[in-house]
């Protein structure tokens, strides 16, 4: 499985990952890897594998004889980038970073509906946790748009859950309303890509942006939306 690397050092490993990997091993794993903290046994997401090795094990392989570290995950459905730690001492530093929130999260999504501002801003509690959500449109196609979200916050399904309560759910995201199928477009995963993160200087180094290409389907799905929204047809299935 082909995973590119975004950003390498001695401290952390960045990759782009693609739709439909997991982040971590789920419940019942064909390849256990030990926990970040250094105890034994596979690392749980709720969710059950299947053959597919998930994102930590593809990087394990590739360095067996050093640790990876999990500092944070994005859901399987989703594309894009995420980091992982090459030792214990930058695994407790990135960790810091995300509970403080001091690492910048941008992801792009296409959502269905006519947003009648160009800017919405989502401050309303998740489980009952602060979250944070600021959405940029960037291109309004018929029915549905192109945006750009900022997430102060990191909670479970954050975006996909403020978006569908204000109206416009996410394409492809049956769970919190959204459509399969939209303007004779199947959408067989949630339209959500993670396109940047912005690690904080810690007095090594400078503050550093890392960025994601977008991913080919929703390259392929703006480009479809696009096409119908100027009159054409799109053969994008």
């Amino acid at each position: 499985m082909t995973v590119p690397t975004l950003f390498e050092d001695h401290r952390f490993i960045v990759v782009n990952k693609p739709a439909g990997l997991l982040s971590i091993p789920g419940r019942v794993s064909p390849n256990p890897v030990s926990r970040a903290g250094g105890s034994s046994g596979p690392v749980s997401s709720g969710l059950l594998t299947d053959s597919e090795p998930s994102l930590l094990e593809v990087l394990q392989a590739r360095t067996p004889e050093a640790k990876v570290f999990v500092v944070h995950r994005i859901d399987r459905e989703t594309s894009g980038v995420i980091l992982f730690a090459k030792n214990e001492e930058s695994h407790r530093l990135a960790s810091g970073w995300f509970q403080s929130h001091a690492v910048k999260k941008e992801y792009l999504t296409l959502a269905s509906g006519a947003p009648r501002l160009p800017a919405i801003r989502v401050n309303r509690p998740i489980e009952g946790k602060p979250s944070l959500s600021q959405v940029q449109v960037l291109e309004k196609f018929r029915g549905a748009f192109l945006a750009r979200v900022r997430i102060a916050t990191g909670r479970r399904h954050q975006i996909r859950i403020h978006l569908s309560e204000e109206g416009f759910p996410i394409l492809g995201d049956p769970r919190y309303g959204g459509a399969k199928e939209f303007s004779g477009l199947v959408f067989n995963r949630v339209a959500l890509h993670a396109e940047k993160l912005v690690l904080p200087a810690d007095g090594k180094l400078s503050s550093l942006e890392i960025l994601a290409p977008m991913a080919p389907d929703m390259e392929s799905w703006v480009s479809s939306l696009r096409a119908l929204a100027s009159g054409g047809s799109s053969d994008a299935r």
